[in-house]
């Protein structure tokens, strides 16, 4: 059974739809379980203003999708940067 948790982020559309106003877009598929995932993200200088995006994938993915839609304003591009340097 899945989580009631993970029900709930996957629910909240808040960011879902694609816009085409962006300065990064990324579309990927999991070769393994087939899920896809395209991001529309604006972003200045120094901070990732919004990501929008739309996915065909299971539950999991789009709870995460969700809760990086709202987790990543919070983060400067400098520590992204860092993060995968």
């Amino acid at each position: 059974m899945i989580n009631k948790k993970i029900i709930n982020l996957a629910s909240n559309t808040v960011n879902v739809g694609l816009k085409n106003k962006y300065s990064h877009k990324i579309s990927l598929k999991n070769k393994m379980c087939g899920d896809k995932i395209t991001l529309e993200i604006v972003a200045n200088k120094k901070r990732i203003n919004s990501m929008k995006y739309e996915t065909e994938a299971c539950v999991y993915c789009e709870a995460s999708a969700s809760l990086l839609s709202q987790k990543i304003k919070e983060i400067s591009l400098k520590d992204i940067k860092n993060d995968f340097a």
